[in-house]
């Protein structure tokens, strides 16, 4: 990329071609697209009459500099470089990152997000794990963390009921977890006087347009019925699917869900996959196989 300085009251060109660029009083340091190191002497204003980057022996994928002109880089096997006694010298380490405020005041993250300070000579481990760390030239340290990974999804359904006088209410809850197990569960009422066949089906779409399917069927009985008003049910299980592609549900995690009295279960299932958009393969997860036959 094309390197330009602020001089007084414009931006002026500077020849030379970077990737990166740090500055501190009195220099510029920065790493060309081919990992070889340049620096600027002088830039206070105005600029030399033929200001001009200097190469500087060594290569590196990433450079940080502090107030107090401490350079220090990371090669891109994320060794640890240190610019002293006017080259760069290495320092036993690997980091991902590297931050400076000032030469007491050099911290890095390592590849496994764990915290190292310079001191003593050294690099040491501070406790805790971030993503990304900044220093400032006082030596005050601030750092980002990456947020806890999504374990488990929950999908609810608190309050189910139909039209047309159906006199049956629920509800219904899918949980499901990256280890691929999942719980799904519902419940049904009939607070009327007649018997209703009821169907549920719950679908997951992840973000690869598959789609995972959990289905339900059940029977309610009304006043004038022996069997029970209610249809509870709890599935629990493992699915390698899931767990596989536990990253792409997280991802995607678009749903729906369906339920009807008297109803289909094909159709409702037809149904609910069109509303979640494109679905290019189907898992399914719950298979309701039972088909309920009419109370007499």
């Amino acid at each position: 990329m094309n390197i330009f300085k602020l001089d007084t009251t414009q931006m002026l060109s500077i020849p030379g071609n970077l990737s990166q660029i740090a500055v501190m009083p009195n220099a510029v340091w920065g790493i060309a697209p081919d990992s070889s190191v340049w620096v600027f002497v002088g830039t206070n204003n105005p600029l030399p009459p033929t200001p001009q980057f200097q190469n500087v022996p060594g290569t590196l994928a990433s450079i940080a500099v502090g107030g107090d002109g401490s350079v220090w880089g990371l090669s891109s096997d994320s060794r640890i470089w240190q610019f002293t006694g006017g080259k760069f010298q290495n320092v036993p380490g690997t980091l991902a990152s590297i931050a400076v405020g000032n030469a007491n005041a050099v911290w890095g993250i390592a590849p496994d997000s764990s915290v190292w300070q310079f001191t003593g000579g050294k690099f040491q481990n501070v406790p805790g794990t971030l993503a990304s760390i900044a220093v400032g030239g006082d030596g005050s340290v601030w750092g980002l963390a990456q947020p806890p990974p999504t374990t488990q999804l929950d999908f609810d359904w608190p309050s189910i009921t139909f039209g047309n006088g159906v006199p049956v209410g629920g509800n219904a809850h899918l949980t499901i977890h990256s280890d691929g197990t999942y719980t799904f569960s519902g419940h049904f009422h009939d607070s009327g006087a007649t018997q209703y066949n009821m169907q549920l089906v719950w679908v997951v779409k992840d973000s690869t347009n598959t789609a995972y399917t959990f289905e339900h069927q059940g029977q309610v009985f009304g006043t004038f019925e022996s069997g029970s008003r209610d249809d509870d049910w709890n599935n629990s299980g493992q699915n390698d699917e899931i767990k596989q592609n536990w990253a792409n549900i997280v991802a995607g995690q678009t749903w729906k869900a369906n339920a009807d009295a008297n109803g289909d279960l094909t159709n409702l299932l037809t149904t609910a996959l069109a509303a979640v958009g494109v679905v290019l393969s189907v898992v399914g997860i719950v298979v309701s196989v039972v088909v309920v036959p009419p109370h007499p």
